[in-house]
């Protein structure tokens, strides 16, 4: 850690951004201090599941700290890291320790929002697996708790800096579609499956009631731990939260765009015939802005001249395709274009942007308010499915309009000591 100036944060009673306080050992604090341009930055990683064992690859130098509820995965991480790493199965003892300059959140998404408002709190700068939140009140909160506590806090997404986003904003934003009232986003459709009557014992290497923490409680169930929570609306959200972090962020910010109207959104889907997971196969939705801008959802099988994966522009001059993901392909009208030279260097691990800022204290408020408003809009899509009929989401009420029940799905209600 810089020495200098630290600050000393205690956590009496609910704080400022409306979620339950840090509950830490007695006599934990917060610190101000931060690494320096020169200095090693000693990170902790929360969740080292699948998408977190792979994160690790890319900071395994810098990690001092690993943290999960399943003692296997604690396992596997260890033995990659190596002897040095402290091993935790509860987060909030990391957040208590002093010399951990930031953390890494790999968790289901149900934590992502109060993991990283806690590591705010204690001081900590953040990294959060995409999506950002998985409720919509969430994303107003996280991006609160890093102006607050002054924490660089970035969000996993490629799209920033992918050399074909880069192309397509720099074509949009020069006039070469004319206006542009019409976005299509796409992605393949959710999986189907998990066994509804597959209960049974908790495994001895999982805390299960650490796994679900905030999320409503569900009897433990194989098919529903760990990866697979992607496929169930209580806890992941779908193609629409997953995929959709990467769509809808390279969509709105292409066209500048900003959940700073009142939007109309409506959707519609074709529900799993049968076992645990619910999230829709097929969906359909749009959601049309007061100046009458849309922008379309469609999760669908892949059609066999397009990316599985993308967003297509729609302009009075000619269309923009954009391929993400790794197809990294932008098609203007019929004309493929080659953003090889355009790109440059090809797109870094999005934690090792945020590793760079932490070192330049070069906080980008633009990262984190791009991966939380994308997360928003799959979650006002997902709310329009769940209830099955259109909705009115107004930015300046922070709401539905005249919806009462719309607005019980605002945010996670929480459980037990994680109750908001």
């Amino acid at each position: 850690m810089t020495k200098g100036l630290h600050t000393r944060r205690q956590f009496l009673g609910k704080s400022m951004l409306g979620v339950a306080p840090l509950i830490v050992p007695s006599g934990v604090l917060g610190l101000q201090g931060r690494a320096g341009a020169n200095s090693r930055i000693r990170l902790a990683q929360i969740g080292v599941g699948q998408r977190g064992h792979v994160l690790l690859d890319h900071i395994k130098e810098n990690v001092v700290a690993l943290c999960d509820v399943d003692s296997e995965h604690l396992k596997r991480a260890a033995n990659k890291i190596g002897p040095h790493a402290q091993l935790f199965s509860d987060y909030r003892e990391v957040l208590s320790q002093a010399d951990i300059d930031g953390v890494v959140i790999a968790t289901p998404d149900h934590w992502h929002a109060l993991q990283a408002i806690h590591a705010c709190q204690a001081g900590k700068d953040v990294f959060i697996e995409k999506p950002a939140v998985k409720s919509i009140d969430e994303a107003m909160q996280v991006q609160k708790a890093a102006q607050r506590w002054g924490s660089i806090v970035h969000v996993g997404s490629r799209t920033p800096q992918q050399g074909a986003v880069l192309h397509a904003r720099a074509l949009i934003q020069s006039g070469a579609l004319g206006a542009i009232n019409q976005v299509h986003c796409w992605a393949p459709p959710n999986v189907a499956g998990g066994e509804a009557k597959h209960y049974g014992p908790v495994p001895e290497n999982l805390d299960w009631e650490q796994w679900l923490g905030p999320a409503p409680y569900h009897p433990y169930n194989s098919t529903c731990a760990h990866v697979n929570h992607r496929w169930l609306l209580r806890y992941g959200g779908g193609m629409v939260k997953f995929i959709g972090a990467d769509c809808f962020d390279a969509a709105l910010d292409c066209l500048d765009r900003k959940l700073d109207q009142t939007v109309q959104v409506e959707a519609t889907g074709e529900a799993p015939a049968s076992g645990l997971w619910d999230c829709p196969i097929t969906m359909n939705a749009r959601l049309q802005w007061e100046d009458g801008f849309n922008l379309q959802w469609t999760q669908a099988p892949k059609q066999s001249d397009t990316p599985a994966l993308g967003v297509r522009f729609e302009g009075e001059s000619g269309t923009l395709s954009l391929g993400l993901c790794g197809t990294d392909k932008v098609t203007l009208s019929s004309e493929t274009i080659d953003v090889g030279e355009y790109s440059g260097a090809p797109a870094r691990e999005p934690v090792s942007v945020w590793m760079d800022a932490i070192r330049n204290r070069a906080q980008s408020t633009s990262l984190i308010e791009r991966g939380c408003r994308a997360a928003q809009v799959g979650s006002l899509i997902n709310v329009a499915y769940t209830l099955a009929r259109p909705l009115t989401y107004s930015p300046d009420e922070h709401g539905f309009m005249d919806d009462e029940l719309a607005n019980r799905h605002l945010k996670q209600a929480g459980r037990g000591p994680w109750r908001s």
